[in-house]
């Protein structure tokens, strides 16, 4: 193929732009000047074309392809006019493409060669560096930022910030994002990303970090629904607080020392979750003035009110004891004690039996002590049982013994400071 320069036979000046009469034998990519005036021909898909690409050029004309390569592997040319999408240009873009739309005067460079790479390079220091490498056969962009480390990989599906490639946002890079490949300890800076004296848990290997970097900064990711934009989870710098929010609405205030909620927090289904579990127990339980314990849609409440507790429903207890024999009184200053075996009550006379069903023992006697005339003493018991009079027989119940069935209960009446007479046998009712 003749040189760039080489002169060809003289071609009249009326012939330059006669594309329909070249001279024969010239390949693709062959360049002619024309010495009376520079002007340089280039045979292209089997025509002249100006190309203006001698000592004296000017530049390429529109339209004119410059190509590079014995086979016109890559071109380039200023395309003059629109070109619509999916489109193929002669000698530029060919097959079936797939490609945008072009304005008018676009410069298109194309590698018209099957799996034919481009690579944009540059020098420093004596090496050569890549910054752009556009991968045919894998139909893969990759842009380098030096040290020959690709840091954005774009196909056909993704693109791709590798490991350890910080993205940051804003002049200042306020915000940070990385995937650290390798394991962060707690409370470690990473550069550009975890700043000063951090105080942050340790993070596995290839966990995303995702920091803003700025003092009191803070972070905000939301939604939008029905044309408007609504919070979802507002990480509050300046407070050190983290606001969750449902449809926009505050809805949890996670802080160093509580968790706030201004909505009520609610299993996903009746009966769904416990509060608490064991082992890890809360330690207390601080309600307000006033409120409500509630069982089973009100089937039975506890309601406070200043100085007491009301329930909606009779309680039935199991068996209260202090110890493995004491039984247990109800109320301030109230208690049923245990002295040489025998349970000595004290108002309001009230002893719940706990012992296993059909026991005699002296856990089940009364003795005359501390009662006065026209006060009661109630008996429960939670398993059939046995109540004998003590051994002063000043428990009369009208037989000598008396079985209460579970949940049953005896009312006695003490008629005098030393005598308790039964006044009704009540059996369990539901």
């Amino acid at each position: 193929m003749p040189k760039l320069g080489t002169t060809p036979p003289a071609v009249a000046p009326a012939e330059t732009f006669n594309s329909t009469n070249p001279p024969s034998g010239a390949s693709n990519g062959t360049i002619w000047t024309n010495p009376a005036n520079n002007l340089q021909l280039m045979f292209q898909n089997g025509s002249w074309v100006q190309a203006n690409v001698g000592a004296s050029a000017t530049g390429v004309s529109d339209n004119t392809l410059l190509t590079i390569g014995t086979d016109s592997d890559e071109v380039l040319v200023n395309r003059a006019s629109v070109l619509n999408a999916n489109t193929t240009l002669a000698g530029v873009v060919v097959g079936t493409p797939v490609t945008p739309a072009v304005a008018a005067n676009s410069l298109i460079i194309a590698n018209i060669t099957a799996d034919g790479d481009i690579l944009l390079a540059a020098q420093t220091g004596g090496n050569t560096t890549a910054y752009l490498w556009i991968d045919a056969s894998a139909q893969i962009l990759r842009l380098y930022g030096g040290a020959g480390i690709a840091n954005l990989v774009i196909d056909g599906t993704d693109v791709n910030l590798p490991n350890n490639i910080i993205l940051t946002f804003g002049t200042g890079g306020d915000v940070a994002m990385v995937d650290k490949s390798t394991s962060t300890l707690a409370n470690t800076a990473v550069t550009s990303v975890i700043l000063g004296t951090p105080v942050t848990p340790a993070v596995a290997a290839d966990s995303l970090l995702v920091f803003n970097t700025t003092n009191d900064g803070d972070i905000l990711v939301g939604t939008t629904t029905g044309g408007n934009s609504q919070a979802a989870i507002w990480v509050d710098g300046s407070a050190g607080e983290v606001r969750l929010y449902g449809a926009g609405t505050l809805a949890v205030i996670v802080g160093a020392t509580a968790v706030t909620f201004s909505v009520a927090p609610t299993p996903t289904a009746n009966d769904g979750v416990a509060l608490g579990v064991s082992g890890t127990a809360f330690a207390d339980l601080f309600l307000a003035s006033g409120a409500v314990i509630n069982f089973a849609a009100a089937n039975a409440t506890l309601t406070h009110s200043t100085g007491l507790l009301t329930s909606n429903v009779p309680i039935v207890a199991a068996g209260f004891r202090s110890s493995g024999a004491a039984h247990v009184g109800l109320g301030a200053g109230e208690a049923v004690t245990l002295v040489s075996g025998v349970a000595t009550v004290t108002k309001p006379y009230v002893i719940l039996d706990a012992e296993g069903a059909g026991t005699t023992d002296t856990l089940d006697s009364i003795t005359n002590s501390g009662q006065a005339a026209g006060d009661l003493l109630l008996l429960t018991v939670n398993a059939t049982d046995t109540i004998t009079a003590d051994n002063s027989a000043t428990l009369l119940l009208g037989a000598a013994t008396r079985a209460i069935a579970p949940g049953g209960c005896l009312l006695l009446y003490a008629t005098s400071a030393t005598v308790w007479v039964e006044l009704a046998f009540l059996a369990a009712t539901s």
